[in-house]
């Protein structure tokens, strides 16, 4: 079983009957999930109106909350080789895909990006550092990609695609375990900055995976669920993932080509979640709600908001309509 390892935050007492992420945006107005099948998966979802707008707030606030801290900020694609999914140890979990394969008759198999840590082992493939350049961390705002075959259906905690901020660092072997506790601390730094409660658990030999070595978990409080969920997740991989794309540095502090140098070792890979978006909606709407309807903005949001401190009451907000067949039909 996972360990406990902190209790972050208190947990919200909510004298009043609580309400899930969905009949809270529903109530907005801001959440569509039904009636897509026809262009979408069971799984999809738009968000408008003061969702839409707060999951660019969280975007913005995670990439800024990172650049203070020094990360260089990388736009990714979103399409990569199969091999770079499997040198990253995420292209199958036992024999379920995790990803999504595509397949051109002209142009050989390519695969969608699960997550930007992908695109990152990618960026650093057959790279070779000097030591004194370690280590060099990153981020990056990507879209996710999850096959999600499971029959499991949990409302917009389990979708096809979201929107992520992704840290990765690439660091001496050495330091690789501090690394790990550095990129934890910065994501109990964001939960404690939304005024989350949450708890963090050190994670299980059996739920690894295949990349990582060691792998630390937050679960966030979400009282309309009535449980914990996962909201991030960072995991250190050692050399795992640097073996099998070959990136390496010299130790002696020189770049160097020549393949056979004595002073070549392999870097270990650290990565880590800093906002997944929808996950963290839920908790936030969820712990934030409050007895007339509304929903509290965290302090660290609120400039975009204009400085609101409250979200509309949901009675302010016209409903959205579109058309069908001539006639005008309300969002349900």
């Amino acid at each position: 079983m996972a360990k406990v390892l902190e209790l972050l935050g208190s947990r919200p007492v909510q004298e009043f009957p609580v309400k899930t992420v969905e009949q809270i945006a529903h109530a907005y107005h801001a959440l569509r999930r039904t009636k897509l099948h026809g262009f979408s998966s069971d799984r999809a979802y738009f968000f408008s109106g003061f969702l839409a707008q707060l999951e660019q707030a969280l975007l913005e606030y995670s990439v800024g909350f990172l650049r203070q801290r020094g990360f260089q900020l990388l736009s990714v694609p979103d399409v990569l080789r199969p091999q770079v999914l499997e040198g990253c140890g995420m292209l199958k979990d036992g024999d379920r895909n995790m990803v999504y394969l595509l397949n051109p008759r002209r142009h050989g198999q390519w695969a969608l990006s699960g997550t930007a840590e992908m695109a990152f082992g990618a960026f650093w493939q057959n790279k070779r550092l000097a030591a004194s350049q370690l280590p060099v961390r990153m981020a990056a705002v990507s879209r996710c990609y999850r096959a999600e075959i499971s029959d499991i259906q949990e409302g917009i905690y389990r979708v096809h695609e979201f929107n992520k901020v992704e840290m990765f660092s690439v660091c001496h072997p050495q330091r690789s375990d501090d690394e790990h506790r550095y990129f934890l601390g910065l994501q109990t730094e964001i939960v404690n900055a939304l005024q989350l409660h949450a708890q963090v658990l050190d994670m299980p030999e059996n739920d690894l995976g295949m990349s990582a070595a060691r792998k630390f978990d937050i679960e966030a409080w979400m009282p309309g669920q009535g449980r914990y969920g996962e909201i991030s997740s960072t995991s250190n991989c050692r050399d795992f993932q640097s073996l099998r794309l070959n990136i390496s540095f010299d130790a002696d502090e020189k770049v160097s080509n020549e393949r056979d140098s004595s002073s070549r070792q392999f870097v270990h890979t650290v990565n880590g979640t800093a906002c997944a978006v929808p996950r963290l909606i839920i908790a936030l709407l969820e712990q934030h709600q409050i007895h007339n309807g509304s929903v509290r903005i965290p302090a660290v949001l609120r400039p975009y908001f204009h400085g609101a401190e409250l979200i509309d009451k949901p009675d302010e907000v016209p409903a959205l309509k579109w058309r069908k067949k001539g006639k005008v039909v309300k969002e349900e």
